[in-house]
């Protein structure tokens, strides 16, 4: 019978976005999409079966293949859930570059705390968040801020755009974002440097550093601390499956057409799979099944993406 309690979800609606980011597991090394997305979305009903929301604490709508804000009921879904519980924090991660005022002010009354992926000012945002437009996503950002929304401006760092980190924290500043954050892409972790070329945009030197250090230490035996283990946290991706956390259930959507290895992707399957769907079965069924106990393995150190990721 399952016992330890759940206080976070890590969940992706859908596996649509409107942005075509070069490097973005979407996408494979030829730029083109990775087949088997752009079909799933939960929709409010579905979502339904997750039914331990009144004691969540942490609900955050993520996007490892898509974006929240093109799930048609992203809204209908956080009115749901502060109908249940007034109190668990809600966080969206987004390009934010679709929708109208009102849209973005409702949010803000539903008091969720967004994460706006902007990668530089006019003309460099969309050197690699292609497809949106870097003053829709300021208005959406500004209106969402002004309606009392907590907003993070998050900034990608690549060579392209590197120059431009103190002018957007400038920015940030002057709008109202409480928060501004760089982050140097984990995406090359596995990308060899004399790859890069495949890619439309290139790292930082920091990035090519960290790329190297993650490949060695993707081999090396290590003991894992399981993140989602440590938080008392799950991820449901956007087909319904119900997973340990994001990196696992991501790579067997989209790994087979990344550098992801078969062996490793296998091993995924073998070993843990999906644990349940909520198109079959509410939360609570899926975590008091026997099949939940197939990830406590993972503290062997037997996964190299577990190393790489959780790996002390």
């Amino acid at each position: 019978m399952f016992t330890r309690v759940i206080d976070s979800i890590e969940i992706e609606l859908a596996d649509k976005c409107n942005a075509r980011c070069p490097q973005c597991p979407r996408y494979d090394n030829n730029h083109r999409l990775v087949k088997g997305l752009n079909k799933h979305e939960i929709t409010l009903d579905t979502f339904k079966q997750i039914d331990v929301i009144k004691n969540l604490k942490h609900l955050d709508f993520k996007g490892t293949t898509g974006d929240p804000i093109i799930a048609k009921d992203l809204i209908p879904i956080i009115e749901y859930v502060r109908q249940i519980n007034k109190h668990c924090s809600i966080g969206i991660a987004t390009n934010g570059s679709l929708h109208d005022n009102e849209y973005w002010t409702k949010l803000a009354e539903l008091d969720c705390d967004i994460v706006f992926g902007i990668d530089g000012l006019s003309g460099v945002h969309e050197m690699y968040r292609i497809g949106t437009d870097f003053h829709k996503v300021l208005q959406n950002a500004k209106t969402f801020i002004q309606a009392g929304g907590y907003a993070e401006w998050q900034m990608l760092i690549f060579e392209h755009n590197e120059h431009q980190i103190e002018d957007c924290e400038k920015m940030a500043s002057l709008i109202g974002f409480q928060k501004f954050n760089t982050m140097h892409s984990d995406r090359f972790a596995y990308v060899d440097s004399t790859d890069v070329g495949t890619y439309t945009l290139r790292p930082t030197k920091q990035s090519y550093d960290n790329a190297e250090t993650k490949i060695k230490d993707k081999t090396a035996i290590k003991k894992v601390s399981c993140m989602s283990l440590n938080n008392n946290s799950i991820f449901i991706y956007a087909d319904g499956s119900v997973w340990p956390c994001c990196m696992l259930g991501g790579i067997t959507a989209w790994g087979k057409h990344t550098p992801h290895s078969q062996v490793e992707i296998s091993m995924i399957n073998k070993h843990i799979g999906a644990i349940g769907n909520i198109h079959q079965n509410n939360l609570t069924d899926i975590l008091n099944s026997d099949d939940w106990n197939r990830w406590q393995w993972v503290t062997q150190g037997k996964m190299p993406t577990c190393r790489l990721y959780c790996g002390v």
